[in-house]
């Protein structure tokens, strides 16, 4: 049995011809390219996950696993709208504030509406420092032909020095589909890096446009793209050269 039932005309009377898990259950997102999934369950964001319960038009979010612990502050929102494609929040406590930089007002989508379809890519850099461990340290270039430039720096798996090669047409079409899945120029132009974590430098030239991003880029919304980027070196077809070239 479900934990929750929203009572829908408490939120908007246009819900009653509608469930609950139509509406509320899905990955929303906002302007910034952070996610927000729901189930009945709980709920996953960028910075943790959460149990939840929902009170006339109050969504009230503990972490998952301090549910039970009231020292924990909660992160409490009033649910301003609610449709099958728009999700509006309004943060009700200084604990919430503080967690969405003092936003007013969160306003989140349904992740199926962003796509964009109209997103032509042109070429990728994309590059990623050492950390306190083991992170691979390197550089890449994609183009639009499916070439591939990649310079091995550390812990990439394989010798350090200078690769060109190719995509398959496959991992091509499956980066495309990446790259697609949110407007790259909504992404936030700088990421926090983490005390032990990599520093990344993403460039993305794509419908004559290009969008630069630094930082730590850890986000739920990127994970499969980082995923694929640091793995590109064992997808892609390479041979060494002994020729240094420019990157760019």
């Amino acid at each position: 049995m479900r934990e929750l039932l929203i009572p829908f005309i408490l939120i908007i009377s246009s819900l009653s011809c509608l469930g609950q898990d139509t509406i509320l259950y899905k990955s929303w997102v906002d302007n910034q390219g952070s996610l927000f999934e729901i189930n009945n369950k709980q709920i996953i964001t960028d910075g943790d996950t959460y149990r939840y319960k929902i009170s006339h038009d109050t969504l009230l979010l503990r972490q998952y696993n301090h549910w039970n612990d009231a020292r924990f502050k909660d992160v409490i929102f009033k649910i301003k709208k609610l449709s099958n494609d728009s999700l509006i929040l309004k943060p009700l406590n200084r604990t919430t504030l503080n967690l969405y930089k003092n936003q007013s007002i969160i306003r989140l989508v349904d992740i199926q509406l962003v796509k964009d379809d109209s997103f032509i890519f042109e070429k990728l850099y994309f590059s990623s420092s050492t950390c306190y461990g083991y992170c691979p340290a390197f550089q890449l270039v994609i183009e639009s032909n499916r070439n591939v430039k990649f310079i091995s720096e550390k812990n990439t798996g394989i010798t350090k020095g200078y690769y060109k090669g190719f995509l398959t047409r496959k991992e091509y079409s499956k980066l495309l589909e990446l790259l697609r899945k949110y407007p790259i120029d909504c992404f936030p132009s700088n990421y926090i890096v983490s005390i032990d974590g990599p520093v990344h430098h993403l460039i993305v030239w794509h419908s004559g446009n290009k969008k630069e991003i630094k930082g730590g880029i850890d986000s739920l919304l990127t994970q499969d793209l980082m995923t694929f980027l640091y793995t590109c070196n064992k997808k892609a077809i390479l041979w060494p050269t002994f020729k240094r070239f420019n990157i760019l």
